[in-house]
């Protein structure tokens, strides 16, 4: 057994005590030169902030890595669940770290976040499995939390419907989402001080989606658009969410002292009645094909959404619902005053930085008609 003695000048203790203190430096230096994969990194890199993005290779995410990108101020690590599609070696080719995590694995999510001063986190609605997103959620809180280096979390979340709506009205997504909120305020209290609550509102893109698509009838040669509410139910629109998420994202980690600590942004550009989103979809793809679009908006109800689209129908119609009863409110939580983009100086426009509205987005889906 080997014994050591811990008189003065003992070479065998100054060693072990000279090794400690390297451990130690080493410990906290690690992240100033060194990658998620332990690979050296350049000193001008080294000098930038980590921005590490859940979902880089869709929309959210990736919106978030082309606005971080373009500032020159962060060095990114995009998150993903394979680094062998187009879309993640594309982003390589730019410069961007790809590593990959499941968030079904919080460890995978630790060794993600390791060195991070900024993360940006979303998850992926389920059509019904709350459970699921609520415990990718809490991996994702518990996996920052973790994150000694850690200056800013922004989350990606809705309100809550049921708590909203005093339980008349449940989304699985959107109360799933909340509850993580929740865990975070009132499990992780350090995390919390450091996190932003992004509310994103609907995507422009959603009336290419198969469910919210307005169909061609043939016998009637019309467009028509089925919806469980009525036409002048009003939707929160984010506009383009793969242009508008990154520009609000980027705004709340350059106003810390605005978006700190645990505050609410709306990201939403305007509001806009389904029907007239129906006729911006017309203009839009008659001006795409040289003639005019009839339309025909049919109010309709849940049950025959459900029955039509299976289960998306009827989570997605649940948000409209709640939209049509509650209108603007549905996007509140009480006790909460949300910062919208006036109070981040941002505005919708045509210049570099603005963000792109409803109409503008929709005709800049282009091939996708």
């Amino acid at each position: 057994m080997l014994r050591i003695s811990f008189q003065k000048g003992n070479p065998a203790i100054l060693i072990l005590v000279a090794l400690f203190v390297t451990l130690t430096v080493l410990k906290v230096h690690r992240c100033a030169y060194w990658g998620a994969d332990l690979r050296p990194i350049s000193t001008s890199m080294a000098q930038k902030k980590l921005a590490v993005i859940l979902g880089a290779t869709r929309g959210q995410g990736g919106s978030v890595v082309n606005a971080l990108l373009k500032t020159g101020r962060y060095n990114i690590r995009g998150v993903t669940r394979d680094a062998n599609t187009p879309e993640a070696h594309h982003l390589t080719k730019r410069g961007v770290e790809i590593v990959e995590a499941d968030l079904d694995n919080q460890h995978s999510l630790t060794t993600a976040f390791a060195c991070s001063h900024v993360i940006f986190a979303v998850t992926t609605m389920y059509n019904g499995a709350m459970d699921r997103e609520v415990t990718q959620g809490k991996n994702i809180a518990n996996a920052a939390a973790a994150a000694e280096t850690l200056q800013q979390f922004v989350w990606s979340t809705l309100p809550s419907a049921s708590t909203v709506s005093q339980g008349k009205i449940a989304v699985p997504h959107m109360d799933g989402k909340a509850q993580v909120d929740e865990y975070i305020l009132e499990c992780l209290p350090a995390l919390a001080q450091k996190t932003t609550f992004y509310w994103g509102g609907f995507y422009a893109e959603n009336v290419m989606y198969p469910h919210l698509r307005p169909n061609l009838l043939a016998s009637a040669e019309k467009h028509v658009w089925v919806q469980p509410v009525a036409a002048e139910t009003v939707m929160p629109m984010v506009g383009d969410h793969n242009v508008n998420t990154g520009i609000f994202v980027e705004r709340v980690l350059e106003m810390p002292d605005v978006c700190l600590p645990g505050r609410y942004v709306l990201g939403v550009v305007d509001w806009v009645a389904n029907g007239e989103l129906l006729r911006k979809w017309a203009k839009v793809l008659g001006e795409r094909e040289g003639r005019s679009m009839d339309t025909v908006y049919v109010h309709s109800d849940l049950d025959t959404v459900s029955q039509l689209w299976p289960g998306v129908g009827k989570e997605l119609g649940g948000m409209l619902k709640l939209l049509e009863d509650l209108g603007k409110k549905a996007w509140t939580k009480d006790g909460v005053s949300v910062l919208t983009m006036k109070d981040l100086d941002l505005k919708v426009g045509e210049k570099d930085g603005d963000l792109v509205g409803t109409e503008k987005a929709i005709r800049n889906l282009g091939s996708k008609f």
